[in-house]
C-alpha cells in the first residue's frame, strides 16, 4: 500500500513538473509580444470577413459581387475575373479586392463594360473551370481572366489537411495558447509544404496541363478570350521557382499569361512585407498589393486591346 502511494506521488510530481514547464514555455516563448494586439488584429480580421460573408450571401453563387442577370444587356462587353480567396477578399473589405478595382478602372475608360468578380475561398483552377462550364458560361462572358495563385494546380488528388489528432489539441489553446499555436503552426506548415511539392510534381503538372488545354477550348466553344493573371502575394523565392513552371504550361497551351511576379519584384523590392498584407492577422493581399494587380492588368488589357475599341469612351 505504501509503495503504491509513493508511486502515485511520483506520477503527480512528474505531471506537475510537465505542466509547470509547459506553462513557463508558453510565457517565455513569446516574451515581449503583445498578445492583446494579436487578439485585436484577429478580431478585426474576423469582422471584415463577416461583412464580406454577409454581402456574399446575397449572391446566388456566394461571390462578393453584385447580383447579375445571366442574360447580357445588349451592346455590353463582359469581363469575368474568376479565382479564390484573392478574389473573394479574405481579410480585406471586398471593394478593395483587385477585381473590383480593375472594374472601376475599366469604367473610367470604357462604356458599357461589366466586370464580374467570381471568387470563392479555397477554389483551385479546376474548381473555377467546373463553375464556368456548369454555370458561368450562361453569363455570356467576352473576356475570362483566371486569377492564379501558387496553390491553384490542385487537381484533387492530394490533401494538406492536418491529421485528425491535430484538431484534438484545440482544448490546449485554453491552457497554453501561445505554445499550442506555435506547435500547430509548425505541424501545419510542414504538411502544407509537402502538399505543395506534390502539386508541382511532374505527374500532377501533367494533369494540370490537360486542364489548361480544356480551358483553352473555352475560347472557341464560347467565343471568348481567356487569360491567366499570375498573382503572387510576396516576392518569396518559392514563387520564383513555381511561377515560371506555370508560365511555361500556359505558353504550351497557347493561353495568354500576365505574370505579375517580375513587376512586383521591381516595385516592392524594398517594401516591408507586412505592408502588403490584408491586415496584421491575414497574409492575403492588402490594399497596396491589390491596387498594383489592378493597375498592371488594366495596363495589359489596354495595351493589348483585350476589350474591343468600340467600347472606348
Amino acid at each position: 500500500m505504501k509503495i503504491r502511494r509513493t508511486t502515485y506521488f511520483k506520477i503527480i510530481a512528474i505531471a506537475l513538473s510537465v505542466l509547470i514547464t509547459l506553462f513557463l514555455l508558453d510565457i517565455f516563448m513569446h516574451a515581449g509580444k503583445d498578445v492583446t494586439d494579436k487578439n485585436n488584429y484577429q478580431a478585426l480580421n474576423d469582422s471584415i470577413n463577416r461583412t464580406n460573408k454577409a454581402f456574399a450571401d446575397l449572391n446566388p453563387h456566394g461571390f462578393t459581387d453584385s447580383v447579375r442577370t445571366e442574360e447580357k444587356p445588349a451592346g455590353t462587353f463582359r469581363v469575368a475575373v474568376i479565382g479564390d480567396s484573392f478574389i473573394w477578399g479574405d481579410g480585406l473589405p471586398w471593394p478593395k479586392v483587385w477585381s473590383h478595382k480593375l472594374g472601376s478602372k475599366i469604367n473610367e475608360q470604357y462604356d458599357h463594360v461589366e466586370t464580374l468578380s467570381w471568387g470563392r475561398n479555397g477554389w483551385s483552377t479546376l474548381d473555377e473551370y467546373n463553375f464556368f462550364v456548369t454555370k458561368g458560361y450562361r453569363y455570356h462572358i467576352d473576356l475570362l481572366l483566371f486569377g492564379f495563385v501558387h496553390n491553384d494546380p490542385d487537381m484533387g488528388d492530394y490533401t494538406h489537411m492536418n491529421p485528425l489528432w491535430y484538431s484534438r489539441l484545440g482544448f490546449m489553446y485554453k491552457i497554453f495558447p501561445r505554445l499550442t499555436g506555435t506547435v500547430l503552426d509548425y505541424l501545419y506548415n510542414g504538411s502544407y509544404a509537402r502538399w505543395m511539392k506534390k502539386l508541382y510534381s511532374e505527374k500532377n503538372l501533367k494533369k494540370y496541363a490537360s486542364l489548361l488545354a480544356d480551358i483553352k477550348g473555352l475560347e472557341k466553344k464560347h467565343l471568348l478570350k481567356v487569360a491567366f493573371v499570375l498573382t503572387p502575394n510576396s516576392i518569396h523565392d518559392d514563387n520564383k521557382v513555381l511561377f515560371p513552371q506555370i508560365e511555361a504550361l500556359l505558353k504550351e497551351a497557347d493561353i495568354t499569361c500576365i505574370n505579375l511576379l517580375p513587376p512586383m519584384q521591381a516595385t516592392f523590392a524594398d517594401t516591408p512585407p507586412d505592408s502588403l498584407k490584408a491586415n496584421p492577422a491575414n497574409s492575403h493581399p492588402g490594399d497596396l498589393l491589390t491596387g498594383f494587380y489592378a493597375d498592371e492588368v488594366f495596363k495589359y488589357i489596354t495595351e493589348n486591346a483585350l476589350i474591343d475599341s468600340i467600347y472606348l469612351k
